[in-house]
């Protein structure tokens, strides 16, 4: 009996030495390599790295690691020190390298999407490009193991994440200190794509995002894939002039070219920041719809609004170049009553101002036009004072006798052109005799009739 009992002690010795020996024992080799990456990657996704180690404990850790995949319209690149993946282990004895978490540390990852087509050329069309040639998939190892993949959450932390498109410069979007996360994760391979058969939930937080000229910190939103499709909810952009809120942005990736849409404003927004001002005006609430598509004139393109309540007239270049055009008349500091600006725009970076009036006292000063958000402007303006306010040297007494109204107001048409920062503001004398003659034709018409 003892020596009985002396044997099963050394058995379960040498099974307890054996079970801490497989739980903290870490597997690194060249075959191990080839084996998992093989498992990870797929036709749309390749995954390289300069090795793997595999431990029942800590999971699979990869080093220097490559990412590549195919997306609809474009490729995904990702580079990173070290991509941790935690797995149960007893599902690698069923064959099935069960993930329960994918964790990239301070990756650098960015979407390119291909150039839009050029247009067909006149009078003929454009040469198709030979079929690209087809590689052969590697023909797996006699006697190598084949491992079943599932993932439960895929995380990136810190990481850099940007999107342009190919041939291009200035990129769509930038994130950086970027956490972003996926949970619920499901592959549905008999979807054909990766992204098509793709479904997950998750999040992310930001320091900075950079994008269509607006630079916010602390960003935090929502967000799920599905169907091609990527929707970002409860989006929060804090910029220097408030925060911009976005219920929603849906991009369809699995259209050709990618289509986009969102919409969202802020309340309040400072709107002497908005506008460039020193000081001044009241704070403003901007609304916006807004979508495009990957195509050359795909925008982005929408409409929106920037409703300011009453307060000054601030101290910036526009109105500075308009007191010095209407030498003797003070615009800076006068109280105006709320207005409305509507807008559109077009291409991303213009936007069209439909006709809008600020009343501040006995002024009145009226407006539309277009504005380049990265170069010159074309606006028209109107305004308009009692004649005993107008003295301007540049105006003959004639000239303003002609360009007053029947109720005893100057309108003067002024031209801007230069730069928000630096406008030129001039008369338009073009449009005086306009105004004259419309304002004879009216007071003719109104000793006709008596009225």
């Amino acid at each position: 009996m003892t020596k009985r009992r002396k044997i099963v002690g050394a058995v379960a010795i040498i099974v307890v030495a054996l079970l801490f020996f497989a739980l903290f024992f870490t597997w690194e080799s060249a075959t191990l390599t080839r084996t998992v990456l093989a498992a990870l990657s797929g036709p749309d996704l390749q995954i390289e790295a300069a090795a793997v180690k595999m431990s029942a404990l800590r999971g699979v850790e990869l080093r220097q690691v490559q990412v590549r995949g195919k997306l609809e319209g474009g490729v995904f690149d990702l580079a990173a020190e070290e991509l941790r993946l935690s797995h149960r282990f007893w599902r690698l004895l069923a064959g099935e390298l069960a993930i329960d978490e994918i964790v990239a540390k301070k990756p650098v990852a960015a979407i390119v999407w291909d150039a839009p087509a050029p247009p067909p050329k006149k009078g003929g069309k454009n040469p198709v490009p030979p079929p690209a040639p087809v590689e052969p998939e590697p023909a797996a190892e006699e006697g190598g193991l084949i491992l079943a993949m599932s993932v439960r959450r895929l995380a990136l932390e810190d990481a850099t994440f940007s999107m342009k498109e190919a041939g291009l410069e200035d990129e769509m979007v930038r994130f950086e200190g970027l956490d972003f996360e996926l949970g619920d994760l499901v592959v549905d391979p008999a979807r054909g794509s990766i992204l098509a058969g793709l479904s997950a939930k998750g999040s992310l937080e930001a320091d900075t995002f950079y994008g269509s000229g607006v630079a916010a910190t602390g960003v935090d939103g929502r967000l799920s894939l599905g169907d091609s499709k990527l929707t970002i909810t409860e989006l929060s952009l804090p910029i220097d002039f408030g925060i911009i809120e976005i219920p929603q942005i849906e991009l369809d990736l699995g259209r050709d070219p990618y289509y986009f849409s969102l919409a969202g404003g802020g309340d309040p927004l400072l709107t002497a920041k908005l506008l460039g001002a020193a000081s001044g005006f009241g704070n403003g609430r901007l609304a916006f719809q807004i979508d495009g598509d990957g195509s050359p004139k795909g925008g982005p393109r929408g409409q929106g609004s920037l409703a300011v309540e009453a307060g000054k007239l601030g101290d910036m270049p526009l109105l500075a170049g308009l007191e010095m055009l209407l030498a003797g008349t003070e615009l800076v500091g006068r109280p105006y009553s709320p207005f409305t600006v509507n807008f559109k725009l077009d291409d991303g970076d213009n936007l069209t101002l439909a006709p809008f009036a600020i009343e501040a006292g006995n002024l009145r000063l009226a407006a539309y036009g277009k504005v380049d958000l990265e170069g010159p402007l074309d606006l028209h303006l109107e305004i308009s004072l009692p004649r005993q306010d107008v003295a301007v040297k540049e105006i003959p007494a004639e000239v303003l006798e002609a360009l007053t109204d029947v109720d005893g107001r100057v309108k003067l048409p002024i031209l801007i052109a230069g730069t928000i920062e630096k406008p030129a503001v001039r008369f338009d004398t073009r449009a005086w005799a306009g105004i004259a003659g419309r304002r004879l034709v009216a007071e003719g018409l109104k000793r006709l009739f008596g009225s």
